[in-house]
C-alpha cells in the first residue's frame, strides 16, 4: 500500500466533495484516495487549525504538509491579509490543494517538494506531521522549520502525545528558544516553539 507521505499518485480514483464548516465560515474541497483524512477534516488537524487562528496571524504562514490544502485555505479565508504558501511531498496532493484553492477563490500557493528546503523564512509554520513516515523523516522536518522561520516567529505543531508529543518536545528544544505546550486535546498536543 502506498501512503499519502509518499509522491505515488493514486492507482484507482475515488474524488469525492467535503463540505467544512469551521470557526463560522464554510469551504469546499475535493479529496481522493492517496491523500491524509480523505474522508474527513481530521481532528488534529482542526484543533491546529483552531489555535493559530486564536493567535491573530498576519505575515507569512507556510503549511508544512499541506495535503488537499485544508489548513492553509481555512486560514486564508479567516485571515485575508495573510501569504500563505503550502508544500507537500504528494504531487497528487498538492494538484488537488491547488483546485481547492480555485473552486474557493483564494490565492494559496501549494508547490510541490519535499520539506522546506529552497523556500524564503515564514512567520508561522504549521505541522501535522506524517507519523507513519518515521521519526527520523519528522525531525528532518522540525530541523528544517527552525531553519525558515523568521526572528520572532513560531512553528505550531499537532502531535498525540501516544506519537511521540514529549520526546518531540525535548528534540525541538535543540532548535528553538521556547517550546510549550499551548493546548492539550483528547490525547492531541498542540507544541508551540518560538524563534527568539
Amino acid at each position: 500500500m502506498e501512503h499519502y507521505f509518499t509522491d505515488n499518485p493514486p492507482k484507482k480514483h475515488d474524488r469525492r466533495a467535503i463540505p467544512f464548516r469551521f470557526l463560522g465560515i464554510e469551504l469546499e474541497l475535493i479529496s481522493d484516495n492517496g491523500v491524509f483524512s480523505k474522508d474527513h477534516v481530521d481532528y488534529g488537524t482542526k484543533l491546529l487549525i483552531q489555535s493559530a487562528h486564536e493567535m491573530l496571524l498576519d505575515g507569512s504562514l507556510l503549511d508544512l504538509g499541506c495535503g488537499y490544502g485544508v489548513i492553509g485555505l481555512t486560514l486564508k479565508k479567516l485571515h485575508e491579509n495573510l501569504s500563505v504558501t503550502g508544500v507537500d511531498i504528494n504531487s497528487y496532493a498538492v494538484e488537488l490543494a491547488q483546485e481547492n484553492a480555485k473552486i474557493n477563490h483564494l490565492d494559496v500557493n501549494f508547490i510541490h517538494q519535499d520539506g522546506i528546503e529552497g523556500l524564503s523564512k515564514f512567520d508561522t509554520i504549521l505541522l501535522n506531521p506524517p507519523i507513519r513516515a518515521g521519526k527520523k523523516n519528522i525531525y528532518r522536518l522540525f530541523k528544517e522549520a527552525s531553519e525558515h522561520i523568521t526572528k520572532e516567529g513560531q512553528l505550531l505543531i499537532v502531535m498525540r502525545k501516544q506519537h511521540g508529543a514529549t520526546s518531540a518536545m525535548e528534540y525541538l528544544k535543540d532548535f528553538f528558544s521556547e517550546v510549550k505546550r499551548l493546548k492539550r486535546d483528547k490525547g492531541y498536543w498542540i507544541i508551540q516553539c518560538i524563534n527568539n
